[in-house]
């Protein structure tokens, strides 16, 4: 078909295989307008890998614009979070703080990857901002940096009012938590809402690390 041909000629890496996805894109029929975009972010990628990375953060930017499909966005949100010289650190923080509900989750999910010492506290101030399945997201993205501030952030939604974000501060704590995690969350256990909750409190003690930070 011709979007299995577009997305071919997006994998050969040319240079006129390039232009010829630029001049397509000019015209493109609707049922083709995936593969284009998906082929953009293809040869978006290559010219990153050849170091040109101003001409494959624009391509990126065009498929970021909210006409394209949700998965092509999705994919150029994470292709520029991987050009940002800051490591997205930036572009996360704006992406949480706007309305562009099926960016948040490619944002957050890059979050690990931020190597600024102060990224954690910086995106942990943002968690109010998100809604409860986003907060859950959250959790878990600063449970794999596992620094202090992130330490802090998750110990205090342990008391959050919604069960979803709730039980996944109790399972990350299970995942970076130490012996000063004890008491708050055996007090827990003695008073756990729900079967899942208690059970989430066993397997996050039994995790706990031994020493304090």
């Amino acid at each position: 078909t011709a979007s299995t041909a577009i997305i071919a000629l997006g994998k050969i890496g040319t240079t006129q295989a390039r232009e010829a996805i630029a001049a397509l894109r000019k015209d493109a029929r609707t049922e083709q307008a995936v593969a284009l975009a998906d082929a953009t972010l293809t040869v978006a990628g290559q010219l990153a890998a050849a170091g040109n990375i101003k001409a494959a953060a624009a391509l990126a930017e065009e498929m970021l614009a909210p006409s394209q499909p949700v998965q092509i966005r999705r994919g150029a949100l994470d292709a520029l979070l991987r050009l940002d010289q800051d490591g997205g650190e930036q572009r996360i923080i704006a992406v949480l703080r706007g309305s562009d509900s099926v960016l948040k989750p490619v944002a957050i999910a890059a979050i690990p990857s931020v190597k600024s010492t102060r990224a954690s506290a910086k995106f942990a101030a943002e968690i109010s901002k998100l809604n409860p399945d986003e907060q859950a997201l959250m959790l878990e993205a600063l449970a794999s940096i596992g620094d202090a501030p992130a330490h802090t952030a998750i110990r205090a939604q342990l008391a959050a009012g919604n069960a979803t974000v709730r039980l996944a501060a109790i399972k990350a704590m299970g995942k970076m938590g130490d012996a000063s995690d004890v008491p708050a969350l055996a007090t827990m256990l003695s008073g756990a809402k729900t079967p899942g909750e208690q059970s989430a409190l066993v397997e996050s003690l039994t995790g706990l690390r031994g020493g304090e930070r």
